[in-house]
């Protein structure tokens, strides 16, 4: 359980939940966009072009002086709460902390 504890601390402390939500996000997206297992290479290249344009346009605001979107306020706090619940970890009982993560994750 001290394996567990260390990669899930590590991994919250650093934002790394973060990081892999984001990706997901990412990849579903780019899914939806293909809408097919095999597209041919053009229609491929086309998609890549695509989200390269929109990459491009994100970057060129956020140069411009606008700020990123911020996180809605509930997955802020639901961030803050799993963040507590994992540096108390040596203050719980296994069965307690889990049950603590379990109560802020949504599906």
């Amino acid at each position: 359980m001290k394996r567990l504890q260390s990669n899930l601390y590590l991994l919250c402390i650093f934002g790394i939940f973060k990081i892999h939500n984001a990706v997901e996000g990412w990849h579903r997206k780019m899914q939806s966009a293909v809408s097919c297992h095999h597209p041919n290479i053009w229609s491929f290249l086309r998609i890549l072009k695509r989200e390269q344009s929109l990459n491009n346009d994100s970057l060129n605001q956020i140069f411009g002086g606008h700020l990123p979107e911020q996180p809605k306020k509930e997955y802020k706090d639901c961030s803050s709460r799993i963040a507590n619940i994992v540096t108390d970890f040596d203050n719980r009982v296994t069965i307690e902390y889990l049950k603590a993560i379990a109560y802020n994750i949504n599906f």
